[in-house]
């Protein structure tokens, strides 16, 4: 059976979540899979849209109530089999869409350790928990969403976070390396791996 899944996050814009997500849609192999992104579509979400992927944006500046209308309406006509949010803004306005209307059984994967509580959506995010499947890309998140999750809710699960290693197979040689970059082949270098 060939399932549609439709992973919800702020936006596509470079970064490590955002990463998983395009591996995610690119490597999924059979079935459909489409992104809903609250804020913004970003970089790496105009890519997935160039390849013919499903890439949607509801633009949360219109405010909370008009993207849970929004959520709602989008998950109420595609219906998806599951609906795979990625960390708090995206659970809140994806769990309250499935869950006016939809009925949609709900993932949460939380790719860092900070608590829900302390804004609007926390105490909403963690009603909504007790019903859905909960999931941390750490032991360190893993421990504390079972800390925080309320009674009665299924154990998170801890899934370690990956990254694809297919762009990685085929490098070139160092001194090659070197050449295209414009590098002497003497030279000192040192490199970090970072985002702005």
């Amino acid at each position: 059976m060939k399932h549609h899944v439709v992973h919800i996050v702020e936006s596509l814009a470079v970064g490590g979540l955002e990463r998983l997500v395009y591996d995610f849609v690119i490597g999924r192999q059979g079935g459909r899979t489409s992104v809903v992104c609250v804020e913004s579509v970003g970089a790496l979400g105009e890519d997935l849209a160039a390849r013919g992927y499903s890439v949607q944006s509801l633009d949360w500046n219109r405010g909370r109530l008009a993207t849970v209308m929004g959520m709602r309406r989008y998950l109420s006509k595609e219906r998806p089999d599951v609906l795979h949010c990625h960390n708090g803004t995206a659970y809140f306005f994806g769990s309250i869409g499935s869950r006016l209307g939809a009925n949609i059984p709900v993932v949460l994967t939380k790719h860092n350790p900070r608590p829900f509580s302390g804004s609007f959506a926390g105490p909403i995010n963690r009603r909504m928990m007790r019903r859905s499947f909960v999931a941390g890309v750490s032991k360190e998140t893993t421990d504390a969403l079972a800390s925080w999750l309320p009674t009665g809710s299924r154990p998170p699960r801890y899934i370690p976070n990956g990254i694809s290693l297919a762009p990685y197979q085929n490098l070139p040689e160092r001194q090659e390396a070197r050449r295209r970059l414009g590098w002497p082949a003497e030279a000192f270098l040192i490199g970090i791996v970072a985002r702005p």
